[in-house]
């Protein structure tokens, strides 16, 4: 992680929001959506603080992650390069973002396939409906694509998206409990 980097985040930070890249708010969705979203994508994310080798469920990236990769990478590809990751995302994006920013921006930056990019867009053209509008079922459909965007479509692979939504309703209704930090596919459910 560079210096320069480090002490540019605050102005990235507001050079992405004046640039309009948040679309959608993360208020804007139902409670209990925002409790689905976190504790599938990131369920230790109130408590850790860019970085979480703990929470079972968790997987390799917390939300703050996913943001350094969009922050500071052009093209990011996995290995060594989650080590500046995790730090950005620890010493960087975590005391300069509120959560709610923190989450503002991965609902917008986030890949959903057929080149959607952002939860809006990929709302509107997988269900025809904003993101609040969408039923329980329809919402955790679009939150399970996150974890393959391509792979798990309900357009492109419609079974691989119900088979995945399964599984998190699982979870969700504590049927599952996720076996270690990188059980994030619920792989026994």
């Amino acid at each position: 992680m560079t210096y320069y980097n480090y002490i540019r985040t605050p102005c990235k930070i507001q050079q992405y929001i004046s640039e309009g890249l948040i679309k959608y708010r993360f208020s804007q969705l139902p409670e209990e959506y925002r409790q689905i979203l976190i504790k599938v994508q990131d369920p230790g994310f109130y408590r850790h603080k860019g970085f979480d080798a703990e929470t079972p469920g968790a997987g390799w990236t917390t939300v703050t992650q996913s943001l350094a990769k969009h922050f500071y990478f052009r093209k990011f590809k996995p290995g060594w390069r989650k080590i500046p990751q995790t730090a950005y995302a620890r010493f960087a994006l975590h005391p300069n973002m509120s959560k709610e920013l923190q989450m503002d921006f991965f609902i917008n930056i986030s890949y959903y396939g057929k080149g959607k990019k952002g939860i809006l867009p990929a709302s509107e053209y997988y269900f025809k409906k904003r993101p609040e509008e969408l039923d329980r079922d329809e919402f955790i459909s679009l939150i399970a694509v996150l974890n393959s965007p391509n792979e798990l479509n309900p357009e492109d692979n419609p079974e691989a998206n119900r088979e995945r939504v399964r599984k998190i309703k699982r979870y969700l209704k504590g049927d599952y409990t996720p076996e270690g930090v990188l059980d994030n596919w619920y792989k026994g459910a």
